[in-house]
């Protein structure tokens, strides 16, 4: 659904998730060998256009059912730790109210995109074509992902949660 957050020299291999889970039901994994987030919005135009690349989003965009992460946001976050974002950034979103990403999209506590610029740089599905599937699948567990979990919820991009107990409590308590 988006292109892969790797970096090598953290040992973190965006590829190793859906060949997992591709070989379990033996089915075909279609990845986006591309950073999640690459340096401006033409490079992005270009890379699109690549005839292979947009045959594996065009296909993430058909698919009826999704399966995704929700992360959190700061400086520990998958983007930050992979260098695709600096410490900069990441004190200008959390200004802006980032609380995590959904498919490398950073949302606010409202599941809005929090910065366009950086929104328009990422390569993936778009939250809106996301929210169109029949089955959008999210997964996510642990305190620190609270909010995100929430503003999911909220934006209805998630309409079935797989998570622990604790925050499934935690959330029923939330408006």
């Amino acid at each position: 659904l988006c292109g892969g957050i790797s970096n090598i020299e953290k040992n973190i291999f965006a590829s190793e998730i859906p060949k997992n889970l591709a070989d379990m039901y033996k089915g075909t994994p279609y990845i986006l060998p591309l950073p999640a987030v690459v340096d401006n919005s033409r490079v992005k135009e270009i890379i699109l256009r690549e005839k292979n690349i947009s045959k594996v989003l065009d296909i993430a965009n058909k698919a009826n059912i999704a399966i995704f992460t929700m992360g959190p946001f700061g400086y520990d976050g998958a983007l930050s730790r992979a260098g695709y974002i600096s410490h900069d950034d990441v004190d200008r979103l959390i200004k802006k109210g980032a609380v995590g990403d959904i498919c490398t999209r950073i949302i606010d506590i409202d599941g809005n995109v929090c910065d366009e610029n950086l929104n328009n740089r990422t390569i993936g599905i778009e939250l809106d074509e996301l929210k169109k599937k029949e089955y959008r699948i999210g997964v996510a567990v642990g305190e620190n992902r609270l909010n995100c979990i929430y503003a999911a919820l909220k934006k209805q991009y998630a309409n079935v949660l797989i998570t622990d107990e604790e925050i499934a409590l935690k959330l029923l308590k939330l408006p």
